[in-house]
């Protein structure tokens, strides 16, 4: 957590946004073993940073997940579309 507060607090002093990158081949394995490698995974993994920057009040976020496969990419990107209102970076 101190580390997120770091991060934060040198990203606002500067106006930058943090960009969240989830890729299918590093999901966490507790996300991994609940949703497996899905679209679902791979949105509950960018929804949970998501949540460590909101929880120090920080909003300039951009949000990117990529697959190997297209189709789940593209199923990920509109399930994440209607969650948050984040710029979603493809």
């Amino acid at each position: 957590q101190k580390r997120v507060q770091t991060l934060v607090g040198a990203a606002a002093e500067r106006d930058i946004p943090i960009r969240i990158g989830v890729n299918m081949g590093s999901l966490d394995s507790n996300i991994e073993d609940k949703y497996g490698r899905t679209a679902q995974g791979l949105v509950e993994s960018a929804l949970s940073h998501v949540s460590l920057l909101e929880r120090e009040n920080y909003h300039n976020i951009v949000i990117s997940v990529k697959a190997t496969s297209v189709p789940v990419t593209i199923q990920a990107y509109r399930m994440l579309s209607e969650k948050v209102d984040y710029p979603l970076h493809l």
